[in-house]
Order: C-alpha cells, then sequence, then structure tokens
C-alpha cells in the first residue's frame, strides 16, 4: 500500500491494540479461560500416560501445536457454536504399526485406546461431551465456548526413547510461570527430532504428516518479523470469524498469506499494515498457497470460501481505506466503517484528536 508525501491520515493503534479496551484486549483470551485450559490438559495427559502406558508399555509424550503454540488463539466472536480451538499433539513409538507396505489400520489402534480412554474421562469430569467428528484427531469439547483437540502421531521407537533424556535437561533451567506448573516444562521442537511422524485418521489408517515445519515456521516469523504480524494473524482470524459464523477458510491458510506479503514491520501503524493484508486477499489468484515449509505440498479452501474471501475483503478494504485517509470522516463515524466488518469487538472511540495519534507525515513511498 503507496503511502503519498505529505498524506494526512488517520491512526488506530489505540483502537487496534495500545489501549486497555482495544480490540485484541477481546481477542485475548482470558486468564480464567487458560486455568480452565491448563487444567483440563493436565488431566487430559495423566489419563493417556496412565491408559495408554498400560496398553502400550510406553508413556506418550505431548506437544503443544498450532494457534496455542504461536500466540494467535482467538475469544471466538459468536458461542456458540464457535470455540477456541486448542491443539496438543500425543506422541506414542508405534515403529510396528509405521510400515508403509502393511499399515495396521490406526482406529483399530491409537484411536480406539484414546477413545475409550478420553470418553471415560469426560464423563468422570462432568465436562461437556467427547467427539469423534473430527477424523484426524481425538475432541474433548470442555464446555460451551472451548474443546481440546488431540491428534494422535506415531513415531519411531529409537528416536522415541531419546526425547526423555533431551526434556530433563532442561527441566532445571525451566522457569514456571503459575498457568503452567502443571505441565512442568513445555518441550521445545528439538525435543521431538524425529526422522519419520505418522498422524493417525479415522478414515485412512496413518498418513504422513509432520506438524513440526509448520510450527517452527511461524515461531521463526514471530521472532524475524515481530509482534505486529502475530496481531494481523489475529485481526484476520477474527475477521474470518465474523464473516463465517461456521467454518471458512482455514487459519493456517490465511497466516501463509500475510506471511507472503508482510515482510517487515509496518511503521505506519497496524490499520495501514492490515490494508496491505486486506489488499492481497482482494486480489487473490488461486485458492491454493505454497506451503512455505514444502512446496510441493499445497494448503488450499474451498472454491466458495475463495469466492467470499476476496469479496468480503475488498469491500473491509474499501472502507479502511476511507476510515483512514477521508478527512471528512469523523474518528467516530471512522470506526463505525471499521466495526461493520469487524464486529463491536473494535471499540468505537475517537482517539483522532490526540496529536500524537493524527498527524501529518511526510514519508517516503512504502509498499
Amino acid at each position: 500500500t503507496g503511502i503519498k508525501r505529505g498524506t494526512t491520515m488517520k491512526n488506530f493503534d489505540k483502537n487496534f491494540y495500545k489501549d486497555p479496551d482495544s480490540f485484541l484486549s477481546k481477542l485475548k483470551v482470558s486468564e480464567s479461560d487458560y486455568e480452565i485450559i491448563h487444567k483440563v490438559i493436565g488431566k487430559i495427559k495423566e489419563a493417556l500416560q496412565k491408559g495408554l502406558s498400560k496398553e502400550y508399555g510406553k508413556s506418550p509424550r505431548f506437544m503443544t501445536q498450532g494457534s496455542a503454540r504461536y500466540g494467535t488463539l482467538n475469544n471466538p466472536c459468536t458461542v456458540p457454536p464457535q470455540q477456541m480451538d486448542y491443539d496438543i499433539g500425543c506422541y506414542l513409538p508405534l515403529s510396528e504399526h509405521m510400515e508403509e507396505e502393511n499399515p495396521i489400520d490406526a482406529e483399530n489402534i491409537f484411536f480406539k485406546s484414546a477413545d475409550k480412554i478420553l470418553a471415560e474421562l469426560v464423563e468422570k469430569e462432568h465436562w461437556k461431551s467427547y467427539s469423534k467428528e473430527k477424523d484426524t484427531c481425538c475432541r474433548v469439547v470442555i464446555n460451551e465456548k472451548i474443546h481440546i483437540d488431540i491428534p494422535l502421531y506415531s513415531v519411531p521407537d529409537k528416536e522415541f526413547n531419546t526425547i526423555k533424556d533431551r526434556m530433563t535437561k532442561c527441566i532445571e533451567s525451566y522457569q514456571f510461570t503459575r498457568l503452567e506448573e502443571d505441565t512442568q516444562r513445555e518441550p521445545s521442537w528439538d525435543d521431538f527430532a524425529f526422522t519419520k511422524v505418522l498422524l493417525a485418521h479415522r478414515e485412512k489408517g496413518w498418513k504422513k504428516s509432520d506438524p513440526r515445519n509448520l510450527n517452527i515456521h511461524f515461531e521463526k516469523v514471530a521472532q524475524y518479523k515481530g509482534a505486529q504480524i502475530i496481531r494481523l494473524f489475529r485481526y484476520m482470524k477474527a475477521f474470518r470469524d465474523k464473516q463465517w459464523i461456521t467454518k471458512g477458510p482455514s487459519s493456517i491458510f490465511l497466516m501463509c498469506v500475510i506471511d507472503r506479503v508482510i515482510l517487515a514491520m509496518n511503521k505506519n501503524g497496524d490499520a495501514i499494515a492490515f490494508l496491505q493484508v486486506l489488499e492481497e486477499f482482494s486480489n487473490l489468484s488461486s485458492r491454493h498457497i505454497a506451503n512455505p515449509t514444502d512446496n510441493e505440498e499445497k494448503i488450499s479452501i474451498s472454491l466458495g470460501d475463495y469466492n467470499k474471501l476476496k469479496i468480503v475483503s475488498s469491500a473491509f478494504y474499501t472502507d479502511l481505506n476511507k476510515a483512514i485517509y477521508n478527512q471528512s470522516l469523523s474518528g467516530i463515524e471512522a470506526c463505525k466503517l471499521i466495526q461493520k466488518h469487524l464486529g463491536d469487538r473494535f471499540p468505537l472511540k475517537d482517539n483522532q484528536d490526540d496529536d500524537e495519534i493524527l498527524r501529518e507525515r511526510v514519508l517516503s513511498v512504502t509498499s
């Protein structure tokens, strides 16, 4: 998004993330919800360790994955039906089931055990429900607002046995936080340096599917591109959740597109950076995007979602552009234009009277 020299524009950083009642503050998961999540995860791990150890003679390892791992877990927009989705992978050494020539059905091996253990735990703890609806994981629905997904992975026995040594060395220097006391040390992906990872699938048995590369990629994105890109991921996910009450484009697709267009922090503020993101989505030429960690793999969305994504992004781009640059609009009127697309979690506050916020900038043209 090019900015002309001497352009006067509104700045919405206070509305987006700087104020205590900002849009980002409404997206953040509350401490009480995190306490619930971590207590439940502690019980899930304990039950699976006890049950799977009894059955397989090996205690599983666990790894937080996805949005919970790289800081993009949002409060849902519409409850119900939307829920927070916290992912924790469960890894077991099942080398005897990993022969590709004759793979033993994952449904009859790993899922059968895990489903029984978790369904009994849900009933015992009086959580909302247990679901087998997802082909790629076990789902524990804690309450109306939160569920935990547990994908099941098989890894080589010899490599699995090295995890304990690596993890033990790190525990001594690990600083506990109050919310993570029950999970002990959160391992890094270095602890999970397996040469082969298979994901249990309810319909297709074992599938080659390794979560490590994408998780590591987005951890590095946050490290090198800064906090702004994580906020943009969250804004875009919240925008999706406002436009699609159920389903919609996957978070990983949205993040890959944003990662492609945002090369560094935009010093002109989050609204200008978000405008750049929306422009990219408005002009999408394909519903497929290359996996940033594997050029041979495509991350895709449905044709219907692709068409709708372009339309809603274009409409939001037009209004956000107007909100930023149209000087005849008051601060409140500009906020209403943004709120139309993000919902009432975006604050209707005029922060433009602050000289630091509304100012004439003389800038080089940026792209």
